[in-house]
């Protein structure tokens, strides 16, 4: 029995910002409240925690550049969840999208993440893409 994927996201704004600007903004660390630590070392990979409530769990994560200043990942090093970014030229800006794709868990902990991952990373995702605008906005 195969355990399906769940793909969270997409998580979209339109930035007026051409896709380099963006991404270079995305790589300097515009990242949501939760992430209580975030570090990168030069082998791209990199190691955040993140704090909801009083629970805090820290990830490590390879990135990898799939388009150059247009698309990159994340992929989580002990769990394969993989968060995609993705930067579109559109009309007179950029379309930036993120999402995460997963293995839903079985039994009780997949039923959980259900009811409480798919949420927590609509927030984090549409916080993050908030704060990206308001950068982008103070640098164009």
């Amino acid at each position: 029995m195969s355990i399906p994927s769940r793909r969270i996201g997409p998580g979209t704004r339109r930035r007026s910002s051409t896709t380099g600007t963006v991404f270079f903004t995305i790589s300097q660390h515009i990242l949501p409240e939760a992430f209580v630590h975030y570090e990168a070392d030069d082998d791209n990979v990199i190691e955040y925690a993140i704090k909801v409530g009083a629970a805090k769990r820290t990830f490590r994560a390879r990135i990898e550049r799939t388009i150059p200043d247009r698309e990159f990942s994340e992929i989580d090093l002990n769990t394969g969840i993989i968060t995609e970014f993705l930067l579109e030229p559109h009309e007179q800006g950029t379309l930036v999208t993120i999402s995460t794709v997963y293995e839903s868990k079985r039994g009780l902990t997949g039923l959980i993440e259900a009811l409480f991952v798919p949420t927590l990373l609509h927030r984090l995702f549409r916080e993050e893409l908030v704060k990206l605008g308001r950068y982008v906005l103070l640098v164009d």
